[in-house]
């Protein structure tokens, strides 16, 4: 599953039962540090530095990083892996 700029934080929790055992998750969404460079999307819209990893549970986390982007975005990066 891809998940990209969205984010729906009472959704996110749940995906640990919608990925078959062993599927794989790939999400990419901006944190509230872009705020610093980019007007937009607003701070409701954003995660907190270091929130992505919380809202999965259920999923082993095999990746998670967050930075500036080449693009000039701040960034939360994972992926996760539901356990067989």
């Amino acid at each position: 599953m891809v998940w990209t700029y969205y984010i729906n934080r009472s959704r996110l929790p749940g995906v640990s039962r919608v990925l078959a055992p062993g599927g794989l998750l790939v999400l990419v969404h901006p944190t509230r540090r872009n705020l610093e460079v980019h007007p937009r999307p607003g701070a409701r819209f954003l995660l907190e530095e270091g929130e992505l990893p919380d809202l999965l549970p259920g999923l082993e986390l095999l990746r998670h990083e967050e930075g500036w982007t080449a693009d000039g975005h701040h960034e939360a990066w994972v992926v996760a892996r539901r356990p067989r």
